[in-house]
């Protein structure tokens, strides 16, 4: 299902054709290029996240050029840092986040991902939720999943969560 929406997510330029001295040259000859941001709460999710990312590009590597960033909770959480992050997410195709399931999503986390929400205006990025659930904690992941669902749903965007995601797990 996700490489359906890999194919799908290239941005309009990506689709659209130039126009040079009247002839019209396709970037369908090209390889079409997809960004990437990770967005993870620590070292452990990160890992995560990026197994995610590999597995993900797997079948399509052939196929397509992936361009990836990641950033830490805690990196986007410092305000210069935190722009930047904005600004290469807010041109992504995907946006994943990785998060533990122990606690609710920080409110600086929430507060980054509503400004990632405004900068998507042209675009449809996908949007990834990664969790490793544990026996307790259900209620925040719950609430996280919820969270991430509302944000997509504004912005007509799909939303895929995975609630157990427990590769590397510690």
């Amino acid at each position: 299902m996700l490489q359906t929406d890999v194919q799908r997510s290239r941005s309009a330029r990506q689709r659209d054709s130039l126009v040079a001295g009247g002839l019209i040259f396709s970037e369908l000859a090209e390889k079409p290029k997809f960004s990437i941001v990770i967005v993870h709460e620590d070292g452990l999710t990160g890992r995560r996240a990026q197994h995610f990312y590999n597995a993900m590009l797997h079948d399509v590597a052939d196929a397509c050029d992936f361009r990836s960033d990641r950033w830490s909770f805690r990196a986007i959480s410092i305000p210069e840092i935190g722009d930047l992050a904005l600004q290469l997410a807010g041109q992504a195709d995907f946006v994943i986040v990785s998060m533990r399931g122990k606690a609710k999503c920080p409110t600086k986390v929430r507060d980054w991902i509503d400004q990632w929400s405004v900068l998507t205006t042209d675009s449809r990025p996908v949007l990834v939720a990664l969790f490793d659930q544990p026996d307790r904690g259900r209620g925040a992941v719950a609430s996280a999943i919820q969270y991430l669902r509302n944000v997509a749903g504004r912005k007509n965007t799909s939303f895929f969560a995975h609630p157990n995601f427990r590769i590397y797990a510690d």
